[in-house]
């Protein structure tokens, strides 16, 4: 669950939005390179990746990182250099799989393109497809709970969100999508108890600090949203959110 975006979704009412996930890096073609029934192949180390991605990306198990490094004598997995090559082993099962989480890869990253150009339909069609190969694709699942909220199915998307908030406490990315979720169901104590959390984790936390104040302000708790705008322009004084935050309170203090 590490790969980002680097694109905001501002959501309805200028609600900041959740970071997408990023496409991934594509794997070899497994299918042209298995001889002789020998279920080996060679990857050549991308740009950003290492040996517990490069796991993941192969075996769907970040922890065979330490099998790679084994058969190629990686002494420090840290500094992999791009272009490398990596010998990679694999039972006649594992290559199946592998050649089907390509696939499920595939459609994943064609999905994100479709986000990057604001292809809601094309998006949800493409992370579906992606799912029906791999349906454990968390990032498919995420991303795919984004297309829904984006497209006003926010119940939907809190059903596919809540395992993921629940299997990963700490990834802030998804816990602020889940609030957002709650927020546009207009279950607003919820929302501010789940950004309260991220706000725990990261006092800095611009989406979550501004989500808060907002979901406080529409359950009216008038006090607790101008201490919450205030807080906020206090960390994040300039830009378009700012903006708001200075007219959301300025709309709260005179009585409006």
């Amino acid at each position: 669950m590490t790969r980002r975006l680097a694109i905001s979704l501002i959501l309805l009412s200028l609600l900041a939005g959740g970071c997408a996930k990023q496409q991934w890096n594509t794997s070899e073609r497994l299918t042209t390179l298995r001889e002789n029934d020998d279920y080996t192949l060679n990857h050549a180390v991308a740009q950003g990746e290492t040996l517990r991605s490069i796991a993941d990306l192969y075996y769907g198990d970040p922890d065979r990182a330490e099998e790679i490094a084994l058969i190629n004598n990686v002494v420090d997995p840290d500094l992999l250099a791009v272009g490398e090559m990596l010998e990679l082993r694999f039972t006649e099962q594992e290559w199946t799989d592998a050649e089907g989480r390509r696939a499920a890869l595939d459609a994943y990253n064609d999905g994100v393109a479709a986000m990057r150009a604001g292809s809601g339909a094309v998006a949800e069609d493409a992370f579906r497809r992606a799912l029906s190969l791999d349906p454990d694709l968390e990032d498919a699942q995420y991303n795919l709970a984004l297309v829904w909220m984006r497209r006003g199915r926010n119940e939907d998307a809190e059903a596919m969100l809540l395992p993921l908030a629940d299997r990963h406490p700490d990834d802030l990315d998804v816990q602020q999508a889940y609030g957002q979720s709650l927020f546009y169901q207009a279950r607003f104590d919820e929302a501010v108890t789940v950004f309260s959390r991220i706000l725990q984790e990261n006092p800095d936390h611009r989406d979550a600090s501004f989500s808060r104040a907002s979901a406080l302000g529409e359950s009216g708790r008038r006090a607790e949203a101008v201490d919450a705008w205030r807080s906020f322009l206090r960390r994040h004084p300039s830009g378009t959110l700012a903006e708001r935050a200075r007219a959301e309170l300025r709309e709260l203090t005179s009585g409006g």
